[in-house]
């Protein structure tokens, strides 16, 4: 027995680098399929200015309040791509964190319009829109707010969303979900 070993010490090496090969090749493979896969899902919205949808009817409206009984809003429209469906947890501004009014989850490829209401103290500068896909990844997104004459709107810095550490995001969400 010690003999076959000695004679077939090379072809066993051989045989087990070839399995650890093989191994860690299924396992990269499985790994950058996974990515794709969650890449496929995630939600990406993008920016509609208001004279981009005239004469468009937005049929989806997305009402997130605050705690007062202040009736002023400011809107953003968006769309969101054909890329993933779309959940809203919360928006967080810098004073306040504003929750979904009614059910929030948005369609591939459809334009919808976002109301923040109860403004009354903020600072107007900047928010982030707290959401997650399909899968239950938690992203988010960093809009601020522009004015021009009359008219004011939320606008995202860039489409694609951060997906920001775990902790963070867990700690907000958690914020996001009380009543």
């Amino acid at each position: 027995m010690n003999q076959w070993l000695i004679n077939n010490s090379a072809a066993l090496i051989g045989v087990i680098g070839a399995l650890l090969g093989v191994l860690i090749t299924v396992f990269i493979e499985n790994r950058r399929r996974r990515k794709e896969l969650f890449d496929s899902v995630k939600p990406i919205l993008i920016n509609y200015m208001r004279h981009q949808i005239e004469g468009e009817i937005i049929k989806s409206k997305y009402l997130f309040v605050s705690e007062g009984d202040d009736s002023r809003d400011i809107t953003g429209v968006f769309k969101n791509t054909a890329n993933g469906i779309l959940f809203f947890d919360c928006i967080k501004t810098e004073t306040k964190i504003y929750r979904p009014k009614y059910s929030a989850t948005v369609d591939k490829d459809t334009a919808f319009c976002l109301i923040i209401r109860n403004i009354e103290g903020e600072s107007l500068r900047e928010c982030r829109i707290y959401c997650h896909d399909i899968f239950g990844t938690p992203y988010y997104y960093n809009a601020h707010f522009t004015f021009s004459g009359k008219e004011s709107q939320i606008v995202l810095v860039n489409e694609l969303p951060h997906k920001g550490r775990k902790k963070e995001i867990k700690t907000m969400l958690e914020s996001c979900k009380q009543v």
